[in-house]
């Protein structure tokens, strides 16, 4: 959990003036996926980080994850930016 930076009048993204909690990762086996464990476990996060003030919730992901892409717009996860990547 992050709490507001300082300078966050000063920042473009609006929500560095608030509590934010972040899922770094979110795995499940494939031999228990659709099953609602993901979803639960997400459910379980949400309300961990709304109890303690958070008021927006970001995740980082592989945006060409079959997987993960549709499973996050399915439970309300709206693509916020984008990261370019470039090998050398």
């Amino acid at each position: 959990m992050r709490q507001p930076m300082e300078s966050a009048r000063y920042q473009v993204i609006t929500a560095l003036g608030q509590v934010r909690g972040e899922v770094n990762s979110l795995g499940v086996l494939k031999s228990h996926r659709r099953r609602g464990i993901g979803r639960a476990l997400m459910q379980q996060a949400e309300r961990w980080l709304a109890d303690r003030g958070a008021m927006v919730i970001k995740l980082d992901m592989l945006a060409t994850s079959p997987e993960s892409v549709p499973f996050y717009e399915a439970i309300g996860y709206e693509p916020r930016s984008i990261i370019f990547e470039r090998k050398l």
